[in-house]
């Protein structure tokens, strides 16, 4: 019976209660559609049932799917999500044979899965370092990351619930890593794998792959053994030239539209010199007149489907130019992320959380079972000095706490919470590069799990920092004789 009794034990099935009460029933619980789900579906073969917009976007989410003839690729739009779809169908068709329909819950069991799988990895061998304080991140981590903020999105064809399952997942094989002597060759599959999912899961995932990349060849030193290297180095390689891919592999129709948004709504929003701007980068200044638009408006001052417009964007303007151009001024990029500050802790974005049925308006957002996401955006500072601060502060502990051990173990498991720091900080910084300020509380999902998973250490941490003084006081009291030895 003690066995049940342990922390990853008693989380686990509470995580798993809470998923499947929440995501299971009908009419199901999930986030509606914007307008991406067609990237998956156009190459997992799946199609609305109804041909009312109203049914498919924005308001409503839709438990069921036609199933027709997949083309993997051929949807033109790369992503890990879509493999996890295909294996999704596969359930599908196993357990209800003879459907021509999916339901999307079989996904939200695939990540259900995947969740309790990390959440199980974190604390279990954590638990070897933090002992009792195990029960500390058991708890955060059941009531941050079972928020309906979060796993809503397992009821739907969006990335953000590939990249929150992978993060995590990874996070768990690091932690298990470092609690071994020797880590395992499949332990470094794992990671390799939770990596590849969370680097091609979107566009934007992109530069964490290329982080992930590096931090493979970092990996290949813990161990001495060729067999190990040339694995790791393997991994590397594979994880870099899939981000390559990635990118370059991105539709004319979607780069065409990043490269607007990060110019005209990102660059030019609230510019004091948008002509000045755009001569920057070889631009015409009469194409002035667009700044502060998005690509999805009804009209603007110019065509922007004309194509020598379409043309000159496409071939002017790149996320590259748009780094550059922050660096050359970063009072600007400063604006920007404070902006991105002020949203980037808002989890549920406006749009329908429940199955269209009796009694459920459109659009209605969920309530319950959101106290954290409520708490990030409602009570958390979403200033940047704040979002500094806090990162500044557990860089800095950890890079102390790094210089003082030489054990490989604890050295691994400070740099798997650094790489969730680093992780955050690019999240932080991409979205404004990429797609400036478009849908940035969206776009923004990464950082919010970097930045839970970085407060579960830092309260963690302060948990041990406290009890340690509690017992080094009490154990000088006992020998001053000040204090009775009980």
């Amino acid at each position: 019976m003690k066995r049940f009794l342990k922390p990853e034990i008693i989380m686990v099935l509470a995580a798993a209660a809470i998923s499947f009460c929440l995501l299971m029933p009908a009419p199901i619980l999930g986030v509606a559609d914007n307008g991406d789900f067609g990237r998956i579906m156009g190459s997992t073969g799946l199609e609305y049932l109804s041909e009312n917009r109203d049914d498919r976007y924005f308001g409503y989410v839709n438990r069921e799917y036609a199933m027709k003839d997949s083309t993997l690729l051929g949807g033109g739009y790369i992503s890990s999500e879509i493999f996890l779809v295909e294996a999704a169908k596969l359930i599908n068709k196993i357990l209800v044979p003879g459907t021509d329909t999916f339901d999307i819950r079989f996904l939200a069991a695939i990540y259900i899965c995947i969740l309790l799988t990390a959440m199980y990895l974190m604390v279990r061998f954590s638990a070897r370092i933090l002992h009792s304080l195990a029960l500390i991140p058991s708890v955060l981590l059941l009531f941050m990351f079972t928020d309906v903020g979060y796993i809503s999105y397992f009821n739907s064809l969006y990335g953000e619930a590939v990249a929150l399952t992978s993060l995590l997942l990874l996070t768990g094989i690091l932690i298990y890593m470092s609690s071994q002597e020797v880590p395992k060759t499949a332990a470094l599959s794992g990671f390799f794998a939770a990596a590849l999912a969370l680097s091609t899961a979107k566009i934007q995932y992109i530069p964490v792959g290329i982080v992930l990349a590096a931090y493979s060849v970092r990996l290949a030193f813990i161990r001495k053994d060729t067999r190990w290297k040339a694995a790791a180095i393997s991994f590397s390689v594979f994880l870099l030239a899939a981000s390559l891919i990635s990118y370059f592999s991105i539709p004319d129709n979607i780069r065409v539209c990043n490269k607007y948004q990060s110019l005209f709504f990102g660059v030019l929003k609230d510019s004091p010199d948008p002509e000045g701007d755009l001569a920057e980068f070889g631009i015409r200044k009469d194409f002035s007149v667009l700044a502060g638009t998005n690509y999805f408006m009804d009209e603007y001052p110019i065509d922007i489907r004309d194509p020598a417009f379409l043309e000159e964007i496409d071939s002017k303007v790149n996320p590259f130019k748009i780094a550059l151009f922050y660096m050359r001024h970063p009072v600007r990029l400063y604006n920007k992320l404070a902006i991105a500050s002020e949203n980037g802790f808002k989890l549920l974005q406006g749009f329908g959380n429940y199955e269209k049925a009796e009694g459920i308006e459109f659009g209605k957002t969920a309530h319950s079972l959101r106290t954290w996401s409520r708490i990030k955006e409602d009570f958390l500072p979403h200033h940047i000095l704040f979002t500094s601060a806090f990162a500044a502060l557990y860089f800095a502990v950890l890079l102390s706490y790094y210089n003082e051990n030489r054990n490989i173990q604890e050295k691994l498991l400070i740099e798997t919470f650094m790489l969730m720091g680093i992780i955050g900080v690019i999240q932080l910084v991409v979205p404004i590069i990429g797609d400036g300020e478009a849908d940035l509380s969206k776009h923004l999902f990464l950082f919010n799990v970097c930045f839970d998973m970085m407060l579960i250490a830092a309260i963690t941490w302060t948990a041990h920092i406290l009890i340690r003084t509690v017992e080094k006081t009490v154990e000088q009291l006992c020998r001053t004789k000040r204090f009775p030895r009980i």
